[in-house]
């Protein structure tokens, strides 16, 4: 029985995440229904690299499977993706060893959170990223973003009902970038990008809210117009290397929005 593994993308939006659930459309149950009438065969179960929630998106999810016999590959991509009509796309697909799983296999996965910093709401990002009006410091972002670098316990990002064994995760990488939109405008996208070995529940979307929350504490300390600023609900005077040894959620900032974080790719 040949495993298949499959690269692929999806528009959270409009499901209800990956994991199959009874009374919701979720991009496992989808992507599986679309497999078994494109192969015409019953599919035991379609593993993921990881379980996306609600309203995330994904432009590299990895999941793998196993088939009675080898299909024509791009076929199999074509017929699949349009089966789905560009609510999931089928980017790669090839044979890989049995012994391959798109979850335990995985030796890291890369999260990207997107934010839209302006004060205007969003028309063409509505959906796509968390739009954010007030003062930023970016160097902050950075400064703060870097302690997260390691191996920590990440007690203090992790959501209730988190089912994980163990909270003590790697994170490889932080990256923060800044996109000018606009020569004549002040708007910025700020892409956070994640690598690491393992993430427990909301762990990406806890870590952006408590960097944007440390972020305008010291922006908005900065300013000298006198204006009553807004600033985030749970303002707290607090480093991201507290927050990180207090292992209290508590401590930590809001949960990002979904619709700004994506499943960017993982490696093997």
């Amino acid at each position: 029985m040949p495993n298949i593994k499959l690269v692929i993308e999806y528009d959270g939006s409009t499901f209800s995440g990956w994991q199959w659930q009874a009374n919701a459309v979720s991009v496992q149950s989808e992507l599986h229904a679309a497999l078994e009438t494109v192969l015409r065969e019953k599919i035991k179960h379609v593993q993921s690299a990881g379980r996306t929630d609600a309203g995330v998106h994904a432009c590299g999810q990895v999941v793998n499977f196993f088939v009675d016999a080898q299909p024509d590959l791009m076929k199999l991509r074509l017929a699949v993706s349009s089966l789905l009509r560009g609510r999931v796309s089928v980017l790669d697909a090839c044979v890989v060893p049995d012994s391959f799983n798109a979850l335990s296999s995985a030796k890291s996965k890369c999260y990207r959170y997107r934010i839209l910093h302006r004060p205007m709401p969003e028309a063409l990002e509505r959906g796509r990223a968390w739009r954010i009006s007030y003062p930023l410091d970016i160097e902050v972002l950075r400064r703060e973003a870097a302690c997260l670098v390691g191996t920590h316990d990440f007690s203090s990002f992790r959501s209730i009902g988190c089912s994980a064994r163990s909270t003590i995760k790697r994170i490889d990488s932080v990256t923060i970038d800044v996109v000018r939109r606009s020569p004549i405008f002040t708007d910025e996208l700020i892409e956070i990008s994640i690598v690491g070995g393992g993430f427990l529940r909301n762990m990406v979307r806890i870590i952006v809210g408590t960097l944007v929350n440390l972020a305008a504490q010291q922006s908005i300390g900065r300013e000298s117009s006198g204006q009553e600023k807004l600033t985030p609900a749970n303002s707290r005077n607090s480093s991201m290397q507290e927050i990180l040894q207090s292992r209290s959620r508590a401590a930590s900032g809001v949960t990002a929005p979904a619709h700004g974080l994506y499943m960017m790719y993982v490696n093997y």
